[in-house]
């Protein structure tokens, strides 16, 4: 027998054994993700990025059919990240498809066999799998009954009240500093604390009076100036306060549920991993 020959049905022996060797689980995977043989590119991996946190917005909305569109896109753009399975797998068991749930966590236990957290995800298949040989049949004189789609939730936005406090602020602020700067000085001869003048040698009482007016200008125009300006901006801090800590999102608080979490550096799964 040839060296090609005798080399051929080694590789044959080997490929059988493996096959036969390899739980169930790794030959249904293959059929339903297929095996990762490209090379992903810069730009693959960052649309499958974009194809996620998509999914993460549906998923979260309750729209599993979308989410689950968008993750298994994002899996066939970026066939490294494994992770993807996992999250994969909890949409379609949120959706009721513990089957396909199983499928897509076998998948990930098949090819990373190297993951620390393989042990608990295998607990997890083998939960599943009991709880899908406990099921009834499906009887076939049952209807399909109608999903309902998530109630909407109502999202708060940011109002232009606190806007037009601040916008009084600054009118006030205005004119409070112009009062104080065209106060006129205190004229010769008179006294600030009592606001009141004495009379020059051989001065009218027209020209008496004026400088009282204008005395009691110098000394009342910067006190009310000061105080405008000092409510102007008592007014623009308590409008900008009142932005800032104006409740604004969804009015209903968001439940606590298994989700994907998205984090930064592309990461977060519902069931512990990272992404």
């Amino acid at each position: 027998m040839g060296r090609k020959h005798i080399i051929g049905l080694g590789l044959l022996l080997v490929a059988t054994a493996t096959a036969t060797s390899m739980p169930a689980f790794a030959q249904s995977a293959g059929q339903e993700y297929p095996a990762c043989t490209k090379t992903v590119s810069a730009g693959d991996s960052e649309l499958a990025h974009q194809k996620y946190i998509a999914g993460k917005q549906d998923y979260d909305e309750g729209n599993y059919d979308s989410a689950l569109r968008r993750f298994r896109d994002a899996y066939t753009l970026d066939c490294t990240k494994h992770e993807l399975l996992v999250i994969i797998s909890a949409a379609y068991e949120r959706k009721g498809d513990k089957k396909e749930a199983v499928t897509a966590l076998e998948t990930y236990v098949a090819r990373s066999p190297s993951a620390p957290d393989l042990g608990t995800y295998q607990a997890k298949i083998d939960n599943l799998k009991k709880q899908l040989a406990a099921a009834p049949p499906p009887s076939a004189t049952v209807e399909p009954q109608p999903t309902t789609p998530p109630a909407k939730i109502e999202t708060r936005e940011h109002t232009i009240y606190p806007w037009i406090v601040v916008g009084a602020g600054v009118v006030a602020l205005g004119v409070g500093i112009a009062v104080v700067a065209t106060a006129p000085e205190l004229p010769e001869n008179c006294d600030r604390e009592i606001e009141r003048c004495n009379r020059n040698p051989g001065e009218s009482n027209d020209a008496f009076q004026k400088r009282q007016d204008e005395a009691g200008k110098a000394v009342g125009q910067p006190l009310w100036g000061t105080v405008a300006a000092i409510g102007g901006g008592a007014l623009i801090a308590g409008g900008l306060l009142w932005h800032f800590l104006e409740p604004t999102g969804p009015k209903e608080a968001a439940k606590t549920k298994l989700r994907p979490a998205l984090s930064p550096g592309y990461a977060g799964l519902a069931l512990g991993g990272s992404f």
